[in-house]
Parts: structure tokens; C-alpha cells; sequence
């Protein structure tokens, strides 16, 4: 009896342990899926990459930007798809920051996105995450409202505003 109610603890420790684990893998595939869902179904362009800025990953949204698949973008530079920013050098790598550029497409045709990037580390190591949009038409939008804003929406012509800023600037 003495045996027995030692052992019985034990193998319930073991089948507890058993499905505690079970329970903690199915979790993880859970959210490793629940995660991979969000990457690949983001409507913004996700590129994961060495903080050389060699393209280690990315989603089918980052690659339709720049008119690529995504095996094609991995292991290229950021710099060959969008130009850094005024502030870098060109062989420099990308910083933890936001701006804007311009992104390149096969063609060699540039369009101007808008780039958040971030630092992470997995596994020990430094990685980049790059979210990275098209504002081409963002950036049309303003041209037409400092267009409105400056000339005559009937005539075409400059108004009272543009000539006030252009005889300032004139003067000076």
C-alpha cells in the first residue's frame, strides 16, 4: 500500500507534465500561425533584415511594391529597392526610424514610400523590421492641394497668395 500510493502520485505528476507540455506546443503553433496569418495577409510591405540591411525575409505585400517575388528580394540590400534617406550614406545601414524615400521597382521606375523601421532581436541577435508603404498617392493629393492653394482653380493662373509670397521673396 505504502508503494502504491507513492508511485500513483508520481505517474499522476508525469501524465499532468505530459499534458501540460502538449498543451504549451499546441499553444505556440497557435500563435506562431496566428502570426504568420497577419505577415503574409498585411496589406503593408513587411521586410525582416540583417542590420547590414540584407533582405532576410519578406511578405507578398513588400514584394508587389517593388514588382518582385519574394525569393527574389531575399538576400539583396535595401539600398537596390529603396534609396536611403538624405541622412545616410549610401553603404550605411538602415537606422531604427521613420522616413521617407524612394523605392525602386524592376524597372528602374521610383516611387516615393513612407518606411518605419525597428529593432529586434532573435535568438540573440540583432534583426531590423522594416514596414515599408507606397504614397505615391498621398503624395499627389498634396501636390493638388498646394496647386489649389497657390493658383486660380478657373483661370489656372497664380493668385493673390502666390504673387504676395513671390513679391516677398523678390524684395528680399
Amino acid at each position: 500500500i505504502f508503494a502504491t500510493l507513492r508511485v500513483l502520485p508520481l505517474r499522476s505528476l508525469k501524465r499532468t507534465l505530459l499534458a501540460l507540455s502538449v498543451e504549451q506546443g499546441r499553444a505556440r503553433r497557435e500563435a506562431e500561425q496566428r502570426l504568420s496569418i497577419v505577415f503574409d495577409n498585411s496589406v503593408e510591405g513587411i521586410i525582416t533584415l540583417l542590420p547590414s540591411g540584407v533582405v532576410l525575409t519578406c511578405n507578398d505585400a513588400a514584394a508587389r511594391l517593388f514588382d518582385e517575388s519574394p525569393v527574389s528580394l531575399v538576400g539583396r540590400r535595401l539600398v537596390e529597392l529603396i534609396g536611403p534617406p538624405a541622412v545616410h550614406d549610401v553603404n550605411a545601414p538602415f537606422t531604427v526610424g521613420h522616413f521617407e524615400s524612394v523605392g525602386k521597382r524592376r524597372g528602374g521606375e521610383g516611387f516615393p514610400v513612407d518606411m518605419t523601421v525597428s529593432e529586434t532581436r532573435l535568438t540573440g541577435e540583432v534583426q531590423l523590421i522594416a514596414i515599408v508603404r507606397d504614397i505615391t498617392e498621398r503624395k499627389q493629393t498634396q501636390e493638388r492641394l498646394s496647386h489649389l492653394a497657390n493658383f486660380d482653380g478657373l483661370t489656372g493662373l497664380p493668385n493673390r497668395r502666390l504673387f504676395r509670397e513671390r513679391l516677398e521673396q523678390a524684395m528680399e
